[in-house]
């Protein structure tokens, strides 16, 4: 990890997400207590049972979130981009880290604040409670849909709404391609986080470049828009 930064002005607090419902007497108060830390890849965030203390948002860089299974084996449960929220356990009632959160195979940037302000700018500020609300169900939303999928669909759709909802478009252009940045993701872990054997992942990834609906590397798996 290389040593923290802080933020020295309001503004770049205000254009962050979330953030921008704060008034400037609150992102004044907010911003030195902000910090910025950048992470090598393959390394812990925080790991289950860390001390629950900090609000995050990611920068830069991609992340996975998971479990450890009681026999040692990981269990990621999603991936996590730029501009994304995440350890806001605290606020759904866990006092510690109930899973880990891990860098993939690239360098990241993450900021963070304290729990204990976020808390106190909810008590203070409405529409920044609203909005923290409104994120917490989103990610409680996005993983009902997610349960929803692995307990009713076929292997073939999962695996599908898995590369849908980690994809990213390049934005300003009308792209014929869209990219999902895997970087480092294995098929095993894809296998693990959508209920299947690591062999009919790859039976699967197979036949969609076959069909012409993907095309993939070890960096990335690229969705043709068109098909």
């Amino acid at each position: 990890m290389i040593n923290p930064f802080y933020l020295n002005s309001a503004s770049e607090l205000s254009d962050l997400p979330v953030f921008g419902t704060l008034q400037k007497r609150e992102l004044e108060e907010v911003a030195p207590l902000v910090k910025v830390v950048q992470y090598p890849r393959n390394t812990f965030i925080y790991r289950p049972s860390d001390s629950n203390d900090a609000f995050c948002f990611l920068l830069k860089g991609h992340l996975k979130k998971g479990k450890f299974l009681p026999d040692g084996k990981e269990l990621v449960q999603y991936l996590i981009h730029p501009n994304e929220f995440f350890g806001f356990d605290r606020l759904t009632g866990h006092p510690v880290r109930p899973h880990y959160v891990k860098s993939l195979n690239g360098p990241v940037t993450i900021l963070t604040v304290p729990v204990s302000v976020v808390e106190r700018m909810m008590v203070r500020n409405e529409q920044f409670s609203l909005a923290i609300l409104e994120l917490v169900a989103k990610a409680v939303k996005r993983s009902e849909l997610f349960l929803d999928i692995l307990l009713t669909a076929d292997v073939r759709t999962r695996i599908t709404y898995f590369l849908r909802e980690n994809t990213s478009t390049t934005n300003g252009q009308a792209a014929e391609m869209d990219t999902m940045m895997h970087e480092g993701l294995t098929q095993q872990e894809i296998a693990n986080m959508i209920g299947a054997t690591r062999q009919t992942v790859a039976l699967v990834l197979n036949e969609l470049r076959k069909e012409n609906k993907i095309a993939f590397n070890r960096r990335e798996i690229v969705i043709k828009s068109a098909q």
